[in-house]
């Protein structure tokens, strides 16, 4: 049902902040009316019979006329203008005959929306504000991952000018550039971003300070009404307190995890080792105490005084063994392992000549260690020392030794040609205290037990083969 001119002046007249323009084919006002055209200071009345020329400022009327022009062509259109400092949101609508359906003009509805202006653009200040000061980094990205804007921390986390570096891809600037790994995952997750999806993943990057910094960073797609990419938003986080802080904990839970199995194994190895020496002691105890006669008595005695001191010497190597496993911050240096064999053979010089024993080391593979110099000097003494202890008879001792690299860790082999070990039998105990395998009057069980202890207490592993009468090869990775 057709609106009559008269009810739509009734309905605008209704409206705050609005006007009504009915005009003909030459843009002559033939009807206007509403609270706008009062608050102006005219009338419908002044206006009606008027051009659009007439009314307006020649800019104004510019401005508007290709939109009169348009609803005379039958289209229906709106727009957003200031109008001096007045803004106005216009639609434009064609008019038609009621008779035969010809299009005999059209009418203007304007609406005063400067108070909405206003507030928009107090809301996008209050937003370019929070965006620049956010203690977190932000940036707005092209779909294509060019930089459209960077606040203030980014910008000083990378000493970026912005005017400098605006419409550069983000991963060819200071943080990512000087990385190729680093550049290549920051442009992928912009491709996963640009497709829509939400991205979030832990990067390290340069500061323009030089200080490496881990950021949790986020790429999130702005999308249009119609689902369309319009930018992308990237957010990051400087976590880089917050991982060392959780690295610091995994090592410290580590370290009283592995303190916590020391002491349950010197636990175990105590009980294991001491309960021999001291039933012992009680068994004489009470055999001195039943001696009828002075004899007797001296012989428990002598024998009290044997266990007691072999009592000691467990509690010294246990406590030597325990003070291993817990140190495992002690002190490294770079050592070469030749000279560590050096020094070894001058400690062993005369068991050396009266063997007759033949040294031959290959350390050209890998000729260093960063490793405790204490630990690695007891280590080649323990392992060389027990090659010439248990030496073939009728056989010149050969002592090999070969170091090298392999998969992060330095290994280091040590063999001779000696009496060997029959493994069937003792693999379970090679590494024991007080374990021996020959009837060799020096032999005390402590060497590889210590040895074992400090090659395990930094991580390392030490491992044996051996045959009868065909040598003994131990293979240690530090």
């Amino acid at each position: 049902m057709p609106i009559h001119p008269n009810d739509l002046v009734s309905l605008i007249d209704r409206l705050p902040d609005s006007a009504v323009y009915v005009f003909d084919r030459d843009y002559r006002y033939t009807l206007a009316s509403g609270e706008e055209i009062h608050r102006k200071g005219l009338s419908g009345k002044a206006i009606t019979g008027q051009t659009l020329w007439e009314v307006f400022s020649e800019a104004d009327a510019c401005l508007l006329e290709p939109y009169y022009r348009a609803a005379i062509a039958g289209q229906s259109v709106q727009f957003e203008h200031p109008l001096g400092e007045t803004w106005y949101h216009h639609s434009f609508f064609p008019l038609t005959s009621p008779e035969d359906g010809q299009i005999v003009g059209g009418m203007k509805l304007a609406r005063n929306i400067t108070k909405h202006k206003r507030a928009d653009q107090a809301r996008q200040q209050q937003l370019e504000i929070i965006f620049e000061q956010a203690y977190e980094l932000m940036a707005i990205l092209s779909p294509a991952g060019r930089l459209q804007n960077a606040n203030l921390s980014l910008r000083e986390l990378l000493g970026l000018q912005l005017d400098a570096c605006r419409q550069q891809n983000l991963w060819q600037l200071p943080g990512w550039k000087d990385d190729p790994a680093v550049a290549q995952r920051l442009r992928s997750a912009v491709m996963m971003a640009a497709d829509g999806q939400e991205v979030r993943y832990e990067e390290t990057i340069k500061a323009a300070s030089g200080r490496n910094l881990i950021l949790d960073l986020s790429l999130k797609p702005a999308l249009s009404l119609e689902n369309e990419v319009l930018a992308l938003i990237v957010e990051g986080r400087d976590i880089t307190s917050l991982k060392r802080a959780q690295q610091l904990a995994e090592k410290t839970s580590q370290m009283l995890t592995h303190h916590n199995q020391q002491l349950e194994n010197f636990a175990h190895i105590t009980s294991h080792n001491l309960r021999s020496p001291a039933t012992n002691i009680q068994m004489l105890l009470n055999l001195f105490e039943q001696a009828d006669n002075p004899e007797d008595r001296a012989y428990a005695l002598s024998k009290l005084q044997q266990s007691s001191r072999r009592l000691l010497e467990t509690l010294d190597v246990l406590a030597d063994n325990l003070s291993i496993r817990m140190d495992t911050g002690i002190e490294k240096s770079e050592l070469l392992f030749a000279e560590v064999l050096e020094h070894t053979r001058d400690l062993l010089t005369a068991q050396i000549l009266l063997a007759d024993a033949d040294i031959i080391a290959d350390f050209s593979l890998a000729p260093l260690i960063d490793y405790p110099p204490s630990y690695l000097e007891s280590i080649f003494l323990n392992l060389l020392s027990n090659a010439l202890k248990y030496r073939a008879p009728g056989r010149r001792p050969l002592i090999r030794l070969h170091s090298w690299y392999e998969r992060g860790h330095v290994h280091l082999r040590v063999s001779d040609n000696g009496l060997g070990i029959n493994l069937n039998r003792h693999s379970d105990k090679i590494f024991g205290l007080y374990k021996t395998f020959h009837r060799n009057p020096d032999a005390r069980g402590v060497g590889l037990f210590l040895t074992k202890s400090q090659i395990e207490a930094l991580g390392g592993q030490i491992s044996v083969k051996s045959e009868p009468d065909s040598g003994t090869t131990f293979h240690l990775v530090f």
